[in-house]
């Protein structure tokens, strides 16, 4: 009869973060935040529709719109075409609570949830 005997004193496991891949990942992550500066996208309102499409122009979190800081979950789109000028802002102020209010040709804070590319 075989028996065999393992000894382990540490199982490394993918989630375990080792100097280079924490360099790795930092710049990585600093990558896919600029992958969308400029790209066009489409803005999804609620329920779930496509109320318009822009290009994105902000991503960090202390650009501003409408004078807000845009925060960790939203970008800045310049809207360049809007399909429902009704659609709720998630953002509203006291004069601006449409995409109509926005028009064309303007920005608008929106959800990163909220974009499609």
């Amino acid at each position: 009869m075989l028996t065999f005997k393992f000894f382990c004193t540490h199982v490394i496991l993918p989630t375990d973060n080792f100097p280079s891949q924490q360099a790795t990942s930092s710049s990585q992550r600093e990558q896919e935040k600029y992958q969308h500066i400029d790209k066009e996208c489409m803005l999804v309102g609620f329920p779930w529709r496509i109320v318009a499409h822009g290009v994105i122009v902000g991503i960090d979190s202390t650009d501003m719109c409408h004078s807000v800081a845009l925060g960790n979950d939203f970008y800045k789109v310049a809207i360049h075409d809007i399909v429902d000028g009704n659609a709720l802002l998630f953002r509203p102020s006291s004069n601006i609570k449409r995409l109509l209010d926005v028009g064309i040709r303007s920005f608008v804070a929106w959800p990163k949830s909220m974009i499609t590319f």
